[in-house]
């Protein structure tokens, strides 16, 4: 089973990507674990750089979310929500479904 990982911060010391560290410790060994570290790469979202014309970033978010089983997010909380998370979210399923 492949779990995708994703922290809402993009500081490697934030709480969130530290506990989502410390869950990775303690995953069972048929748990494969994959990190999405580049959050922090993503540009905003732009209609005219979509499709086949998305920068590599978004293209490798959007495989990643393919190939995995699941998805486990830890973020901090912004003013009672996720902040900018819940767009990083709908980008990843923009066109279609994310699998078939």
């Amino acid at each position: 089973m492949k779990i995708l990982f994703i922290s809402g911060s993009i500081r490697f010391e934030s709480n969130a990507s530290a506990l989502l560290r410390a869950i990775a410790k303690t995953a069972p060994s048929e748990m494969e674990i994959i990190t999405f570290s580049e959050l922090g790469d993503l540009p905003h979202f732009s209609p005219d750089r979509d499709g086949e014309n998305s920068p590599e970033s978004v293209k490798k978010y959007r495989e990643v979310l393919r190939i995995v089983d699941g998805v486990l997010i830890c973020t901090p909380e912004y003013a009672q929500h996720a902040g900018g998370l819940e767009k990083f979210i709908g980008l990843g399923g923009r066109f279609g479904r994310i699998r078939e």
